[in-house]
């Protein structure tokens, strides 16, 4: 081998490398925005994947980016004491395989999606207000999107299948992540 290609090689490979480190930082700059936009502050990147944490109404929050083979996935957590799990995503084939979790309930107003809950009233209260409803129509539209509701979290996964969907993909799950801890700090004022 000669010092011309081991050379080439080298600045080949540096080259590559801050190619991955400049679309890392522009992605992760956007989630920034949009994290800032929906009213996050203390707002840190983190080092592993275009992820950003923040605190969000006093809840700490997370917003990133995920690839995979069934598509690009938005994610956003906050963290939330709910004492109950609540699953929602809308019907399709993937449902069939969700066998696991809780139990299937029925919620008024919602024929066209699976919900999963340990308390069929709490998940009437929180999915039948009208912030989390809208929400879930524009968060919640392909069979492997999902809103967690878990005991310690609110988690929405959103899935694309183009990478440039993925910004506004996060804002929908962040409104509805906001708008489903809204309400669950809405419930608790009025309970007594």
């Amino acid at each position: 081998m000669d010092w011309a290609s081991v050379f080439a090689t080298v600045i080949t490979a540096v080259l590559f490398g801050l190619i991955i480190v400049f679309v890392r930082s522009t992605t992760t700059g956007t989630i920034e925005v949009i994290a800032e936009s929906g009213g996050a502050n203390n707002i840190r990147r983190t080092v592993i994947g275009p992820t950003v944490t923040g605190v969000w109404h006093g809840h700490n929050a997370e917003w990133k980016f995920r690839g995979g083979s069934l598509g690009h996935r938005c994610v956003v957590s906050i963290a939330v004491d709910a004492e109950v799990d609540v699953v929602v995503r809308p019907r399709g084939t993937l449902n069939k395989l969700d066998i696991a979790g809780p139990p299937t309930v029925q919620v008024a107003g919602y024929p066209d999606i699976s919900i999963r809950s340990t308390d069929a009233a709490f998940a009437e209260r929180i999915l039948g207000a009208a912030s989390v409803r809208e929400s879930i129509g524009e968060a919640l539209t392909d069979g492997r999107d999902v809103l967690r509701i878990g005991r310690t979290s609110i988690e929405v996964t959103r899935t694309v299948g183009d990478i440039d969907d993925r910004p506004m993909a996060l804002m929908k799950a962040q409104a509805l992540a906001m708008a489903v801890c809204e309400e669950l700090s809405a419930l608790r004022e009025r309970s007594p």
